[in-house]
């Protein structure tokens, strides 16, 4: 019996060493050792074994094999003891542990193993006659021969690649920062210094002296976990080294008016191999991702693999935006992107209603002005009152919730979607129709977006305002003081003129290096004050992928929720609205049974008097002096149970949208006045141990007040949450902030 399952144990997949002959004998030793000790061992041992092997077995035929040998453990206490049961059992029970997976708890599953296999032969010892100790006792004394032997060795070795495995790190780490910060020579000298130093250290522990480290079960696995590691980071070192020397990203400027695309183009095969290069680390390093790995080895292994998967995403989108970029540049022909200038003091869906326009043309790498005006140019055209949307482009929830607000004939309002795609693809039917020509993709850029721009041209002078437009006053002066200090016809001529000349100079001058580029308009995109959306495919997954499309990006698991309003007076007053959200949900872990009461109070601080109309009139509407009448929807996966409007129950429009449903209604909050409005809600989300929310944004002139408060239901509490705030009892936790981007809040739960 010992035989056979040390015969079938040879074909087990595990690699308890490096070696494939080691391997071989240490699969079947196990499988003997196993049977026999089973043989002489006491029927609680059988238990124990048969049922350990069982939980770790690898599900399908061996786990059935395993069950087999627990059965045979209990029926065979119903008769007589005798050792061919036990070795029965423990043949069986070999299978499985010469295939233990990780039995769902990590590193504790190497304990399952080890006191399985050490109790039956704990019990067999006990048991054994003086003849066979004296035999276990020569036998061990040769096996930790041959593991001290092996120890030494891993000792020694590693000691000796410690020095260059910690300065490969740190010079690594040295490089990549130079390299992000425009300083590519020294960035290349210090990765080549990481790559030395790796390559050190992995000839140190794969020296021929360091192989019979490698042949001792446990010990096997520390040391490849070494080996590639440090083979690994030389070779990511090597490549990100090669890529900087023969890419110098940093000088690859927007300059005099265009950008080199067949330089662009050149970076892209450079990048993609060390993409790929950090695609293989990471499959290299799973692969020595093990419960036997030593505490601190496998904790250092961890972090190096979250390392790598930081670095994944960014590095493959370098290398798409390499291999993007000379299209979207018009290197393959003409591209035709809109430019559409918000204004967030009249609030719309995406930020604020849409004034001015500007078409830029890209042709090789260069960018030029071919059209711009305001919406009302384009409202003009012929063919006002018979535009409608259609789908496609348009998708059909844009139609159906904003076709009635008829933004084929004041396009000023095609922005009352939260979602870029969806806009952009209703300006992809409309501009053309209304004399443009076919657009090849849309960017939004609000006030704030367009003062971080300024820092890039310089300060420009609008004719007829007394003092020059920069970075630093520009969003005051487009947001607020505009209204209050210039005449209507003044003011119009005014943004047409700000935004043309800003992008005049923009197109016609030069910009820093990326990384410059990016500290500067990254926050602008975070915040969802720029944004664009490229209608090819391959560009759009490149923009998603930088959170730069203006996607919605509503998650598909898990709880969210946004709050959307939009100004229905034709006025400015949205610099005085206030929004405060305070959201109480309480989420069943084992169900996803989810109920939540969102509270939204709204506080209007607008005057009565001292503004001109166009900031606290209502277009003659009738309303009083500084009231703000808007029309607000709430983003949800959840179901409304009921709603009330201060003290008084109240009905809501119910549609569905982006995926969410969309519950919305008119408010009218006088001058000074505030109004209160409580959602009840209901639903079911995926049952999970970790609750995710996202709150998203909608980017207005003063940032919402949001708290959130988590309650749990059943035998759960909270294990990990940065966050939150966490109650004592750990059943709930609630967060206070007042977010300039869309935000991930986190809860990791376990059984109380």
């Amino acid at each position: 019996m010992a035989v056979l399952a040390g015969v079938v144990a040879l074909f087990s997949p595990a690699q308890p060493t490096n070696y494939l002959l080691t391997d071989l004998v240490v699969r079947a030793g196990v499988a003997v050792l196993v049977t026999l000790a089973a043989s002489r061992a006491r029927r609680w041992a059988w238990l124990v074994v048969a049922g350990l092997a069982a939980v770790g077995a690898p599900s399908g035929a061996w786990a059935i094999v395993c069950g087999a040998g627990l059965v045979v453990a209990f029926v065979t206490t119903l008769f007589a003891r005798r050792r061919i049961y036990g070795a029965i059992v423990g043949a069986c029970a070999a299978q499985g542990l010469v295939r233990f997976t990780d039995a769902g708890v990590g590193r504790a599953s190497a304990l399952l193993w080890l006191v399985a296999v050490g109790s039956v032969c704990a019990s067999a010892y006990a048991v054994s006659p003086r003849r066979v100790r004296k035999q276990i006792h020569r036998g061990l004394v040769a096996v930790g021969a041959v593991v001290a032997l092996g120890v030494v060795v891993f000792v020694v070795s590693t000691a000796l690649a410690f020095g260059p495995t910690q300065t490969g790190a740190k010079q690594a780490k040295l490089g990549l920062a130079a390299v992000r910060d425009g300083h590519s020579e020294q960035g290349v000298t210090s990765l080549q210094e990481a790559t030395d130093s790796f390559t050190t250290a992995h000839d140190r522990v794969s020296s021929w002296w360091a192989v019979p480290a490698g042949a001792v079960p446990l010990l096997a696995q520390q040391v490849r976990a070494v080996q590639v590691v440090t083979e690994e980071g030389a070779a990511l070192s090597g490549a990100a080294a090669r890529t900087a020397r023969q890419t110098d990203i940093q000088q690859l400027k927007y300059e005099d008016g265009g950008i080199d695309v067949a330089r662009l183009a050149s970076l892209a095969p450079s990048l993609r191999t060390t993409a790929d290069a950090l695609d293989h680390a990471q499959g290299a390093i799973q692969s020595v991702r093990s419960p036997w790995l030593v505490g601190p080895l496998g904790t250092r292994i961890d972090d190096v693999d979250a390392e790598v998967r930081a670095a994944q995403p960014q590095l493959h989108l370098a290398a798409d935006a390499a291999e993007s970029g000379p299209a979207l540049l018009g290197a393959d022909g003409p591209k035709r992107y809109l430019v559409l200038f918000t204004q967030p003091a009249e609030a719309r869906g995406l930020g604020g209603f849409m004034g001015n326009w500007v078409e830029l043309t890209a042709v090789d790498g260069r960018l030029d002005i071919t059209r711009s005006g305001r919406a009302s140019d384009l409202n003009d055209t012929p063919g006002r009152d018979s535009r409608v949307l259609r789908n496609p482009p348009v998708p059909q929830d844009y139609i159906d919730r904003y076709a009635r607000f008829r933004p084929g004939t004041y396009v000023q309002d095609v922005t009352l979607s939260p979602d870029l795609p969806s806009v952009a693809a209703a300006m992809r039917q409309l501009y053309p129709e209304m004399g443009g020509a076919p657009i090849d993709g849309v960017l939004t850029v609000d006030p704030y977006a367009l003062a971080a721009l300024l820092t890039f041209t310089g300060p420009i002078r609008v004719e007829g305002y007394d003092q020059p437009l920069t970075a630093q006053n520009a969003a005051q002066v487009l947001v607020q003081d505009q209204y209050t200090k210039l005449g209507n016809d003044s003011r119009k001529d005014f943004l047409d003129q700000a935004s043309r000349q800003t992008f005049d100079a923009l197109v016609h001058g030069s910009l820093p290096g990326p990384a410059e580029v990016g500290k500067v308009l990254g926050p602008m995109v975070e915040q969802r004050h720029l944004m664009f959306t490229p209608f090819d495919a391959r560009a759009r997954s490149l923009f998603d992928g930088i959170r730069a499309s203006g996607s919605f990006d509503a998650p598909a698991t898990g709880d969210f929720f946004q709050l959307v309003t939009q100004n229905n007076a034709n006025n400015k007053i949205d610099l005085y609205l206030h929004r405060d959200v305070d959201y109480r949900t309480t989420f069943d872990p084992a169900t996803g049974e989810t109920d939540s009461v969102a509270t939204i109070t709204l506080r209007n601080d607008a005057p009565t008097s001292g503004l001109p109309p166009s900031v606290i009139g209502s277009n003659d509407q009738g309303l009083a002096p500084g009231t703000n009448r808007l029309y607000l929807s709430f983003y949800t996966p959840l179901g409304l149970r009921s709603a009330k409007l201060g003290a008084d129950a109240t009905p809501l429009e119910y549609q569905r949208e982006l995926g969410m449903a969309v519950y919305s209604r008119y408010l009218t909050i006088p001058a000074g006045g505030t109004v209160t409005l409580e959602l009840t809600l209901h639903g079911t989300l995926t049952p999970a141990d970790t609750y995710q929310l996202r709150v998203g944004h909608q980017p207005l002139v003063n940032a919402d007040a949001v708290r959130v408060h988590l309650g749990l239901r059943g035998d759960w509490e909270i294990d990990r949450a940065p966050a939150w705030i966490v109650e004592p009892s750990r059943s709930a936790a609630a967060t206070a902030r007042q977010p300039t981007a869309p935000v991930d809040l986190v809860a990791e739960l376990r059984r109380s």
